[in-house]
């Protein structure tokens, strides 16, 4: 089997069930203690595919990549300030989720204190591109908003509602009413209240709908706008984002699932309130589908597989599997079988198609079998199958290769398998969130050194340009 033809394409940000027998948690492995010396970079990147040349051959200066890398180019950036941003967005995914998983357990306090402590990394951050800075703002902002969001329910006080009409104003009444009646008060009347306000809000236009800018080209104003929807929709109390790409389908989701919770409590159900909108949301499907394990992956993680708003235009390299009958047979193949198999079967399979995917052509093998791999996690995390879709992301660790030109890839994948761990229960999830943030913050410090240098680097060439300019007056 060879895989089809890679075209380029540009994509836009638009666009829990059984168990099986608990393991031992995975050894902890650092991915990136150091930052070593990577060899010079090939005439032509290995991935150059993602900004606009075709996939190499095999190159054995790209293979022997060990470190991060020393040019924005390289990670298919105009600048550090935009690979800054990704290590920013998954420190806030990290942060966010090792909060939650303290709210969710009612210690508000921790995770008032986890929600303070990646806000003040976000606002640290060295950033001066205008068409970066103010969606780092609005992460930076909602977590803000969240931890004081916490602090109240810690001290038993209502929390302060925003008068923003958005949901996060909805989800501050809702979660007014657990403090009530955690307290023993009646709610059911107010919650009445709320009960109709945010059925009549949900029903007009331009109020808690929210669609695309229409025909928006400027990557910066759509980048602001993608993030402040994805921040008013974000639940800051339970992980319910959806496993794969942030879409406004999202928001009528969490909606719908508030209004239930609201409804709940409005004939007296209370218990656990504060996480009831989470057990009430529509379940994602499975969808063991050529279409999904034919879909490559973006160059950044997070924005297909932890359910996040892409803060810029984001490239991702598609296969023509319509076009290529016998890579489509050869899923097809695959997945008739996968959507059949019972708890803990699929990724031993996994790993025998990615043995199978091992002998493709070069240049596309690495874009197929992670591809592959990250399709089959995020049907087994849509169904619940929590432990199974970490055995499967386990494969994608150490980095190795072109892992390296994927802005801060070490960070993201244990922020992958730390919101799986809490998702499943296990206690070493907040530690592997933990990891992630430090794995973010190693790349940033690194991002610092190579600015200063490439600074140091520019001034010296002006300087020079100058002296010369003047020898020849």
């Amino acid at each position: 089997m060879r895989p089809g033809p890679w075209l380029l394409a540009t994509w836009v940000a638009l666009g829990v069930g059984c168990e099986s027998k608990p393991k031992a948690p995975p050894k902890e492995v650092r991915v990136a203690e150091k930052a070593p010396s990577p060899p010079p970079p090939p005439a032509k990147l290995p991935v150059a595919a993602v900004w606009g040349g075709a996939v190499p051959a095999d190159d054995p200066r790209a293979n022997a990549t060990d470190g991060y890398r020393h040019s924005p180019a390289d990670y298919g950036e105009p600048d550090w300030d935009h690979v800054r941003m990704h290590a920013l967005v998954h420190v806030s995914l990290a942060g966010r989720d090792r909060a939650r998983a303290r709210a969710a357990a009612s210690d508000f306090d921790a995770c008032a204190e986890r929600y303070r402590a990646t806000e003040s990394i976000l606002r640290g951050a060295k950033l001066a591109n205008p068409a970066v800075t103010p969606v780092r703002d609005v992460l930076a902002d909602g977590l803000a908003r969240d931890a004081a969001l916490c602090d109240a329910l810690h001290r038993e006080m209502p929390p302060v509602v925003p008068a923003t009409g958005g949901l996060e104003m909805y989800r501050a009444r809702f979660l007014g009413l657990y403090v009530r009646a955690e307290k023993g008060q009646d709610v059911r009347r107010a919650a009445s209240t709320l009960s109709g306000e945010l059925g009549r809000a949900a029903a007009r236009s331009g109020t808690l709908p929210w669609e695309a800018p229409a025909g928006e080209r400027d990557s910066a104003k759509l980048a602001l706008a993608l993030a402040e929807a994805w921040v008013d929709t974000v639940d800051p109390i339970a992980i319910t984002e959806p496993w794969g790409a942030w879409s406004v389908k999202e928001r009528p989701r969490q909606i719908a699932a508030l209004r239930d919770a609201v409804a709940a409590a409005a004939s007296g159900n209370t218990k656990r309130l504060h996480v009831f909108p989470a057990t009430l949301l529509e379940p994602e499907v499975p969808a063991w589908t050529v279409d999904e394990f034919a879909l490559t992956p973006v160059a950044d993680a997070a924005y297909d597989m932890l359910g996040f708003a892409a803060p810029h235009v984001v490239p991702r390299l598609t296969v023509g599997a319509a076009d290529d009958p016998e890579w489509r047979a050869w899923l097809e193949s695959k997945l008739r079988v996968y959507a059949q198999m019972r708890s803990g079967e699929v990724p031993r399979a996994v790993k025998s198609a990615v043995a199978d995917l091992s002998d493709a052509e070069a240049g596309s093998r690495y874009f197929n079998i992670i591809g592959f791999q990250d399709a089959a996690i995020r049907q087994l995390a849509r169904g619940g199958h929590y432990r199974e879709a970490r055995e499967v992301l386990k494969a994608q660790s150490p980095l190795r290769g072109l892992d390296w030109y994927m802005p801060d890839r070490g960070a993201v994948l244990l922020a992958i398998d730390g919101r799986l761990a809490v998702l499943s229960g296990d206690p070493q999830g907040e530690k592997r969130l933990a990891a992630s943030i430090e794995e973010s913050r190693a790349f940033l410090d690194f991002i610092d050194v190579r600015d200063r240098v490439d600074a140091a680097a520019a001034a010296k060439a002006a300087r020079e340009a100058a002296r010369e300019a003047a020898r020849h007056r």
